[in-house]
């Protein structure tokens, strides 16, 4: 018999995306174009996060076969509809938490963080890239998601690590122990952090990590699969950590052809431009004007 999911919709102002997360499980998170969609795929995710349960101790609790109950439905941001994951606050992260349901979370957040950290042990520096050459390598990836937590600790007054000292491990250990306490002490003082409830600060910190592994099944004790590379964040999948044969062999990038009078290059200024700014990295729509000025050739 399937146990009963708590699940809340988050709607994109436009209607473009529908994300469906888990109250009860932080970093349990999949967006779709349809609320329809999204349940169906939070659905086939579950049995993925049984690897965070049963870091956290929860493997008993947590079961894979799941009917989804919408218990919450509201409307989101505009980075809702732009990436596909949850940016908004519901009523559910707003509630008051007691502190048996915060140390779960936490607990959960945690082993978020050490599934992420065994992954990334697993794989070799140079990550397979994509069709056309992109991609991040491992430590790319890493600096990544912890540079991401450094903003989401700054919300609970945490300072970042000085500049590469997260490939420590007893700093990086450390660091999230500090975090954790922090949000304890914010909890017992009622506040929240910054403008972000506790229990959205919580699970946003755990789908991130999540969101960059892929599905790492183990074929056996050193064939492991993976597959690198940088996917769009959008649909609630980063791009992520996946082992495949124990390594990932970088692809060699097309060859591009020359420029000509009929490349669009030519004919177009502001191509040139358009295309160093998606190699730049830059995530933030709202910055696209600002890059394209500062890329696009003098006149």
């Amino acid at each position: 018999m399937s146990d009963e999911l708590r699940v809340a919709l988050e709607i994109g102002p436009k209607g473009k995306k529908v994300v469906a997360w888990a109250p009860d499980w932080p970093g349990l998170s999949r967006g779709a174009k349809t609320a329809d969609l999204a349940l169906e795929r939070l659905v086939t995710y579950v049995p993925r996060y049984i690897r965070v349960a049963t870091l956290a101790g929860m493997d008993e609790t947590f079961s894979t076969d799941v009917v989804p109950n919408v218990v919450d439905e509201y409307i989101g941001t505009g980075s809702t509809d732009y990436w596909g994951i949850s940016f908004g606050y519901s009523e559910i992260d707003r509630a008051p938490m007691s502190d048996a349901a915060l140390e779960h979370d936490l607990t959960l957040m945690q082993a978020a963080w050490a599934y992420f950290d065994q992954m990334r042990t697993q794989v070799s520096d140079e990550l397979r890239k994509g069709p056309r050459g992109g991609g991040r390598d491992r430590d790319d990836l890493v600096r990544h998601v912890i540079g991401a937590e450094y903003d989401m600790a700054w919300k609970v007054g945490i300072p970042a690590l000085e500049t590469g000292a997260w490939r420590d491990d007893a700093n990086l250990r450390a660091y999230r122990e500090s975090y954790v306490a922090a949000i304890r002490q914010y909890h017992a003082e009622g506040k929240m952090g910054r403008k972000w409830p506790l229990h959205f600060l919580i699970r946003h910190t755990a789908l991130h990590p999540r969101s960059h592994l892929g599905n790492g099944r183990s074929r056996s004790d050193t064939h492991l699969r993976v597959v690198a590379g940088l996917r769009a964040c959008r649909m609630g999948g980063h791009g992520g950590l996946r082992l495949q044969d124990g390594v990932s062999p970088p692809r060699s990038p097309p060859a591009r052809r020359p420029a000509t009078t009929s490349d669009p290059d030519t004919r177009n200024p502001d191509a040139t431009a358009r295309r160093s700014f998606r190699r730049s990295g830059c995530c933030c729509p709202a910055r696209y004007a600002r890059c394209r000025r500062r890329l696009r050739p003098p006149r």
